[in-house]
Parts: C-alpha cells; sequence; structure tokens
C-alpha cells in the first residue's frame, strides 16, 4: 500500500490516493480528503511522514494460480477480481467449464475474511433457481485457501451488453427484468437479500436471452 500526492483541494488540503497492494488503482483505491498532508484521511488521522508524499512503494509479488490444480480444478485463467477474492474459469473432469473463487492470499489468517467468504459461498447453495448460478462446490484446497467453485454463466456482464447495446428495445429490457426479478425473489424465499445487486452482477447471454 502506498501514497501519491494528488492536486489540491483548497486551501491546506489535497488529496491522498490509497494505492492497492499490487500496484496501480482497484477496488481499494480511492481518494481521501486530507486536512494536512502529513495525515492518513481525515478519519482516522493515522500518522504520514509528509515526505512520503507523492512516494509510490515497490509493489507486493502476487500469487499466480493460473494453470495450477485446485482441488481438481484446472485455473485456466482469472476473470475478475475484488478486494476479498480473485475469480478463475477453470475445468474439471466432472462438472466440466466452472467458474472458481478463490479467497485471496493475503486474507487467508484472517479470520473475518474468512467467515464472510464462507457465509456468502453457503449463502449461494441455498438459492436453486435458473436464473441464479449453480451452487457446486465450497471447499478448502490446502489450509486457508478456501474457494467456491459455480456454474459458468454464458455470456457476457449485462452492463457490457446495454453499453454497447443500448438503449434496449422495450421487450428486451422488460425480459430481462422480469428475470432477474425471478431470481431475486428465489433468494428472498430462501430468506437472503443480495445488496448489491447491478448490471456488473449480472450476466446477460444474447443468444438464448437467458439471464443469471
Amino acid at each position: 500500500m502506498g501514497v501519491e500526492r494528488g492536486p489540491k483541494w483548497g486551501v491546506g488540503r489535497i488529496f491522498v490516493k490509497k494505492i492497492g497492494p499490487y500496484g496501480g488503482s482497484n477496488s481499494e483505491g480511492k481518494w481521501w480528503f486530507c486536512k494536512r498532508a502529513d495525515r492518513w484521511n481525515s478519519s482516522n488521522h493515522n500518522r504520514l511522514p509528509p515526505l512520503w508524499a507523492g512516494v509510490r512503494f515497490p509493489a507486493v509479488p502476487r500469487e499466480s494460480l493460473v494453470g495450477k490444480q485446485l482441488s481438481g480444478y484446472t485455473l485456466e485463467s482469472e476473470v475478475g477480481e475484488g478486494g476479498t477474492s480473485a475469480v478463475f474459469r477453470a475445468s474439471h473432469p466432472q462438472h466440466g467449464v466452472v467458474a472458481v473463487k478463490v479467497l485471496r492470499e493475503k486474507l487467508r489468517n484472517d479470520k473475518t475474511a474468512v467467515t464472510r467468504f464462507l457465509r456468502e459461498a453457503r449463502f449461494g447453495e441455498r438459492v436453486v433457481h435458473p436464473n441464479v448460478v449453480k451452487t457446486i462446490e465450497i471447499g478448502e484446497a490446502t489450509p486457508g485457501m478456501h474457494y467456491l467453485a459455480i456454474e459458468w454463466a454464458l455470456g457476457e456482464l449485462l452492463e457490457k451488453y446495454a453499453r454497447r447495446n443500448g438503449p434496449l428495445a422495450p421487450h428486451v429490457a422488460a425480459d430481462i427484468v422480469s428475470q432477474i426479478a425471478a431470481g431475486v425473489q428465489a433468494a428472498h424465499e430462501a430468506g437472503i437479500v443480495h445488496r448489491d445487486l447491478k448490471p456488473e452482477n449480472v450476466m446477460f447471454d444474447a443468444a438464448s436471452g437467458a439471464v443469471k
């Protein structure tokens, strides 16, 4: 994690950018309002030596899992990432092509992160519906390396499809919304609230019209 100086914001204030653990700006990187150049941000006031402003720290080597075996799943390519996990396209002798979500190495000894990862994974097991990706397996490949294998959804992110093809025809939009609502209803009946429903979290297969 590092910082870099940004443009001035008002008199005596600057932006400080939080750099992700692997360098660059990612889901963990944000601009923070700072009252003073020697403070991290106005909310926690952790000290940051003034000379560090403008310094970018070396990137931490990243764990490489592509090409490796994980409890029978061959991780072929990384297709997504977040602050707590990475998602891979994988193949399995029995299940075929699947998506495998793996808890990040830096969080494997974090009891809170592990508990949250497993809780969210088990929520998925409780919902069985055509418009919700199927949970295939929840496991621990090695101590601390928790993973979740789920159905590989065909198509692309709804956000990308809509951006490229929008505005969508009314009947197409209505069908997409109807399928999303059906999946959400199934989750609600299982006692689960999604809390992060957005086009970036929906897969749409234009060939079949299916939504996951």
